[in-house]
């Protein structure tokens, strides 16, 4: 009887996995660390479309949010570096600071989560080590620091987008 049982999965088993299934591109699941991101047999994965608001947001919140963040950064190190004197400007510059926070914040629709205040972090610790690395080599080569700024900003808004796209990748893993 075992016998029997034994041969019965085996058949179950190989019948299941040579069955004579329609394979459209639209039917094959999509994985990532064994877990199902969508089934396009769905009707709502089909109506996944370009989202104005959340496009919006991004251009009038989060870009002049890591802008302000950057070139307050930028301001600050220079400052730091030219005219220690000055301390005054400093509390007028956390202001902005915490402003370009809230924007980038508001930005990525995400306020009340704090976890997203890595994303203002990582913005903040990229600004200063271009602002470091720009006033080491301007400063040898006699060249304009803040004309020479503004070309890193891609690059600073590139990394606030990466750091949200891990902290997302790495929610959607503990799930």
């Amino acid at each position: 009887m075992k016998k029997v049982k034994i041969e019965d999965r085996f058949k179950n088993a190989a019948a299941a996995f040579f069955a004579d299934e329609d394979f459209s591109p639209g039917q094959i699941a999509v994985r990532e660390n064994d877990n199902v991101l969508q089934n396009r047999n769905d009707k709502d994965s089909e109506n996944v479309s370009f989202n104005v608001w959340t496009f919006t947001k991004c251009l009038l919140f989060y870009v002049p949010g890591v802008s302000l963040l950057y070139f307050v950064t930028q301001f600050l190190a220079y400052v730091s570096f030219t005219q220690i004197e000055n301390l005054r400007h400093f509390t007028f510059a956390f202001f902005w600071l915490g402003f370009g926070a809230f924007l980038l914040m508001f930005g990525i629709s995400k306020l009340a989560n704090l976890k997203y205040l890595k994303v203002v972090a990582a913005v903040l610790v990229a600004s200063a080590a271009v602002a470091v690395a720009l006033f080491v080599v301007l400063g040898e080569t006699k060249g304009q620091f803040f004309g020479s700024s503004v070309a890193f900003l891609p690059f600073i808004i590139l990394v606030g987008y990466l750091a949200k796209k891990r902290i997302d990748r790495k929610e959607t893993e503990l799930l």
